[in-house]
């Protein structure tokens, strides 16, 4: 969250499944965040997963198989309607 704070990044792309933190927890501490996109990309593809990616706050649930550019449309997408940082 440190790095998120310094970089203040236009987007995150994050899996459900991650070493420490779990994507779902991510995205809750990340949703008070507006100038953040966040893009979940998971393998648990069930509707109920979905659901829980989008409430815990991301804007946009891909799930894999995929190909990247479904990713970078949907980056490109959400930066392109996301408030300015100024």
């Amino acid at each position: 969250m440190r790095k998120v704070y310094a970089v203040r990044p236009d987007a995150i792309i994050t899996e459900t499944k991650l070493d420490r933190l779990d994507g779902y927890s991510l995205c809750r501490k990340l949703r008070d965040e507006p100038a953040v996109a966040i893009i979940v990309v998971t393998g648990a593809a069930s509707r109920s997963h979905v659901e829980r990616a989008y409430d815990a706050g991301a804007n946009v649930v891909i799930t894999k198989p995929c190909f990247p550019d479904e990713i970078v449309a949907a980056v490109q997408r959400l930066t392109r309607a996301r408030p300015s940082q100024t």
